[in-house]
């Protein structure tokens, strides 16, 4: 097996990836295996081909073989922040309070 994606195919379902591979011009590579299995390798140079063709092994339920594959991601929760509560200190200071008495104000002196 070269550089070139691989897929290893039976017998019964060579027939349908040879149709697939005439009618989209994609040239192959067939290695004859055990037990009625072959190897079959894609020479691909264009992007949509090779989408193409990963879309048509996965309706075919086939995967490649020798090339790495990432594995799934698994999904990312979002953490929530976590709060801190504040540090009670002695230094800090109070908060601030207005007194009613403070805040009156004169009207009549105004008019």
């Amino acid at each position: 097996m070269g550089l070139n994606p691989a897929v290893k195919i039976k017998r019964k379902s060579i027939l349908a990836l040879f149709d697939y591979c005439l009618e989209g011009k994609i040239e192959i590579t067939v290695k004859p295996l055990q037990n009625d299995e072959f190897e079959v390798e894609f020479n691909i140079s264009d992007v949509t081909k090779a989408i193409l063709l990963g879309m048509f092994l996965k309706e075919m339920k086939l995967e490649l073989v020798g090339v790495a594959i990432p594995a799934t991601v698994a999904s990312i929760k979002a953490k929530k922040p976590e709060v801190k509560e504040p540090v009670k200190d002695e230094a800090a200071p109070a908060p601030m309070v207005f007194e009613e008495d403070k805040l009156q104000l004169n009207l009549e002196a105004i008019s």
